[in-house]
């Protein structure tokens, strides 16, 4: 009987864009463009309403946040796609994917929950303005908004990547029966 070997695997190998030569630094400059343009124009954003007393009002509030948001959001991904575009290194550990994705669904998460919370901000203002003030407490309902996220994200990343580890270490058993 053949001996098995005990391999253990450490992270993911990731294919990525087959280009050579002045593609590959054409897409680099590309996503590095993008990067900049996404990174700065939402940190702008967030500066000027933190800048402009006029603008501390709830909506420019939420608005704040979807920058800082959309900010994290293009650099839980975009760096190591830049890095994968210009090396030859093509893996990514397990621990560091599983940042990545959680930093990309908390993202996610979160912008879809600062949208619904804008929109209620002007539901409130239409419908009910004179109690507006009373109603949108701009500071707890931002709080909630972001713990409500990190409660999801933790539980979203928890349950899948226990159940795809479950899956692997299952595979990984019975890998000399599949071959």
């Amino acid at each position: 009987m053949d001996e098995c070997q005990n391999n253990t695997i450490r992270g993911f190998h990731i294919m990525g864009f087959t280009t050579s030569g002045t593609g590959t630094y054409l897409k680099f400059a590309g996503f590095l463009l993008m990067y900049v343009i996404a990174v700065t124009g939402n940190l702008l954003i967030a500066l000027l309403v933190c800048k402009t007393p006029q603008l501390h009002t709830p909506m420019y509030f939420f608005l704040l946040n979807l920058s800082i948001v959309d900010a994290t959001y293009v650099s839980a991904i975009l760096p190591k796609l830049l890095s994968l575009t210009l090396t030859d290194y093509r893996e990514i550990s397990f621990e560091g994917c599983i940042t990545q994705l959680y930093f990309f669904v908390f993202c996610a998460d979160a912008e879809i929950c600062i949208l619904l919370c804008m929109a209620y901000d002007r539901y409130v203002a239409i419908c009910s303005p004179l109690h507006y003030s009373m109603i949108m407490r701009k500071k707890c309902m931002c709080c909630d908004v972001w713990l409500l996220t990190c409660c999801q994200c933790l539980e979203f990343i928890t349950l899948n990547f226990t159940y795809i580890y479950t899956i692997l270490l299952l595979l990984s058993q019975y890998q000399p029966f599949l071959l």
